[in-house]
Formats: structure tokens, C-alpha cells, sequence
């Protein structure tokens, strides 16, 4: 059963990722900041980052840091450039917020079944919408 790291502060919107995605068969870990990912990444070695772009200690750099600890990554955000900000990150894809539930479902799965980052050629971010 895949792992899956759900990383946001908003902790009703990680509730609700964790809870539909248990739902779906995954096995969920959380965090609710970047120091709290790559703690758990380090130990876990999730199959799926799923991460807010949005994160209080989320500046460039550590979003950089952590999305490289990882395979695979599918970001979240409410904002406007999610495209653009999910590519110069590397992620696998992209989920705008907010979302629907069997868009979040369909998004892990397609990004799951996908090749690690940086080896599937035009796996630009991609919206799920």
C-alpha cells in the first residue's frame, strides 16, 4: 500500500486529505510544516509528498529541500501561478484549491502511477480539474 505524506498547515484541509485518502486504500502521514516533513520523510521514505505551496516556513529554499527528499510530488495551492510555481519546483503535478474530492483521489493515483521526477519526460505540473 502506497505511503503518503500529506503536508499542510491548515489543519482541516490535512484532516480532509488524510481522511479521503485513507478512504482510498493509502497508508497517510502528516505534517503541518516543512521541519516536520523532512523529519518524517528521513524516517518513512514516503511513495507521494503531497504539499501546500502555501507553508509558513515554506519560503523558496526549504519547499526546494523538501520536494528533492522525494520521488514523487503533488502540490496544492489556492494560488493563481500553480502551474509555473509546481514546475520550478520539479513536482510530478498540481491541484488548485481548493478541489474536489475525487480530483485529489485521481491526482495521487495518476501521480503514483507516474515515473519518479525529473525522469518522466513532459511530466510538467498538470491540474487534475
Amino acid at each position: 500500500m502506497p505511503q503518503v505524506l500529506v503536508v499542510d498547515d491548515d489543519y482541516g484541509i490535512r484532516i480532509l486529505v488524510r481522511d479521503v485518502l485513507l478512504d482510498a486504500g493509502y497508508e497517510v502521514v502528516e505534517a503541518a510544516n516543512v521541519g516536520e516533513a523532512q523529519e518524517l520523510i528521513a524516517r518513512r521514505r514516503p511513495d507521494l509528498l503531497v504539499l501546500d505551496l502555501s507553508l509558513p516556513d515554506g519560503g523558496d529554499r526549504p519547499l526546494r529541500d523538501v520536494v528533492g527528499l522525494c520521488r514523487r510530488v503533488l502540490v496544492l495551492s489556492g494560488s493563481s501561478q500553480l502551474r509555473e510555481r509546481a514546475q520550478e519546483l520539479g513536482a510530478n503535478g498540481a491541484l488548485p484549491k481548493p478541489f474536489d474530492i475525487d480530483d485529489l483521489v485521481r491526482a495521487v493515483a495518476q501521480v503514483l502511477g507516474s515515473s519518479d521526477r525529473g525522469t518522466d519526460e513532459g511530466s510538467g505540473a498538470h491540474s487534475a480539474a
